[in-house]
């Protein structure tokens, strides 16, 4: 590297986002064994491979390198709900690095479920011993990559995202011993963990399509019904080529990701249904419901994957980010042939039907709606508690702390929390931050968590 002399170089890579291939597996070990006989005090940080389905792991474990890398860019869900992704990995294999990570937009609800994600891997510190959110930095209008970002900038101004404050507020909080801590409480779901709950729509991926009757009903109520008898139909497309022509809905672009939605639904149980016909290109339809101001959306790809099959989907932010799959089933779309689309949604129940066939039966979990993590930092005396909500509704709790003798009733909370859906931007880069506030504590007390949240709350006590 240029440098004259040693220089205590502690760790080094061997690997990015690998694929696991003949080549890969012949060649990785020879790097391992040099490394080893030259410099026996350097660590080896290993890849896990590109994704959560870290193909390489065992390998990197069968190679005994001291450290293996996972990246994965998934959706906010998928934070939330892999919470718990390490409490039962192998505590003899290799330790774990995520060293890439971000769940695909700058979003308060983005940071939040980020948050939720490391209070899991901070109860799993002794085997998760480094994480790293990526990517850092973004000048505005001169990415090559999503928008999600740790800080963005112009030649004037510096944004801290949501993001940032998380991992800050993570990183000055850290403690120096987990504490076991139980959560129990009776969850109601907020409307982001309703299926039904939010915008409708329609799309295309690199395809052209018509639709028309879009109708959605709820108790035999109807609350929406747009047959594009008027060129004014109440649409608004985020992408694609869409007007009204001849009483259809018509979208006429090849774009990836051409997408038009209609009204805000606020029910929790909603029939939605619709007619479309692809008039050009290589796969089918995209069926959107359950778009939340935060980004959050599902929608129901028919003849997606290059018109092989159908699938559910529940992704946020950009519709051509990263998605998670909720359930698959081989299918294909004709050109030129009307289609009959209805999707019911129940809760967290969600059928897809084509032509009347029930192509998808799906359970949606809902989000946890609680995170926890408690430490102990020794130095200060303090208990510190690093508390995630979810979702949009306030959380009336009661704290109980136990082998302690006593808990000053002062206590300082460091809260983050606003429209789940809100960024910072250059008009207002501090939109949403933290700010500090003093609480009132005790061994048990009362404490309301505050609807779409991340804070860290700092207790005194003594033993």
């Amino acid at each position: 590297m240029g440098h004259p002399a040693p220089f205590n170089l502690k760790y080094i890579c061997l690997g990015n986002e690998e694929h696991d291939t003949p080549e890969f597996r012949e060649r990785f070990p020879y790097f391992v064994k040099v490394l080893r006989e030259k410099h026996p005090e350097i660590k080896i940080i290993g890849t896990s491979g590109l994704g959560p389905g870290i193909p390489l792991y065992d390998f990197m474990n069968k190679n005994n390198v001291d450290i293996s890398d996972e990246h994965y860019y998934e959706s906010p869900q998928w934070f939330i709900r892999n919470r718990t992704r390490f409490d039962n990995f192998d505590r003899s294999k290799t330790k774990i690095f995520v060293g890439e990570y971000a769940s695909g937009a700058n979003t308060l609800y983005n940071a939040i479920a980020e948050a939720v994600y490391l209070t899991g891997i901070e109860r799993n510190a002794d085997l998760v011993i480094m994480t790293a959110y990526a990517p850092t930095y973004a000048r505005y209008n001169y990415t090559q990559w999503g928008s999600a970002n740790l800080i963005w900038f112009d030649q004037k101004t510096v944004v801290r995202t949501p993001s940032y404050h998380v991992q800050q507020m993570f990183s000055c909080n850290r403690g120096d011993r987990y504490l076991t801590s139980e959560v129990s409480y009776t969850e109601k779901a907020g409307k982001g963990s309703i299926p039904a709950r939010g915008q409708v729509g329609v799309g295309t991926w690199n395809t052209q399509a018509v639709f028309d009757d879009i109708r959605v009903t709820a108790n035999g109520k109807t609350l929406v019904s747009e047959t594009f008898d008027s060129v004014n139909a109440p649409m608004k497309a985020t992408a694609g080529a869409f007007k009204v022509h001849d009483g259809v809905y018509s979208q006429s672009s090849m774009v990836d990701g051409a997408v038009s939605l209609l009204a805000q639904v606020d029910a929790e149980k909603i029939t939605y249904s619709l007619r479309a016909k692809k008039t050009g290109g290589s796969e089918g339809f995209l069926v959107v419901f359950g778009r939340k101001d935060s980004g959050s959306y599902y929608w129901w790809n028919i003849g997606g994957w290059g018109n092989s099959r159908h699938g559910l989907e529940k992704g946020s932010g950009a519709y051509t980010g990263g998605k998670e799959s909720l359930a698959s089933h081989n299918g294909s779309i004709e050109t030129g042939v009307w289609y009959n689309i209805r999707v019911e949604l129940d809760g967290p129940h969600i059928k897809c039907y084509l032509n009347d066939e029930l192509i998808h039966d799906v359970i949606e979990q809902t989000e946890s709606a609680l995170a926890v993590s408690a430490v102990e930092d020794k130095a200060s005396g303090e208990v510190i508690l690093k508390i995630a909500n979810a979702i949009d509704a306030d959380m009336t709790t009661e704290f109980n702390l136990d082998g302690v003798s006593a808990v000053s009733p002062k206590a300082t909370a460091l809260v983050m929390s606003g429209d789940s859906g809100a960024i910072n931007d250059l008009d207002e880069p501090d939109r949403i931050s933290p700010k500090a506030r003093e609480v009132r504590a005790g061994k048990k007390f009362n404490f309301t968590i505050p609807a779409s949240s991340v804070q860290v709350l700092r207790l005194k006590v003594k033993k």
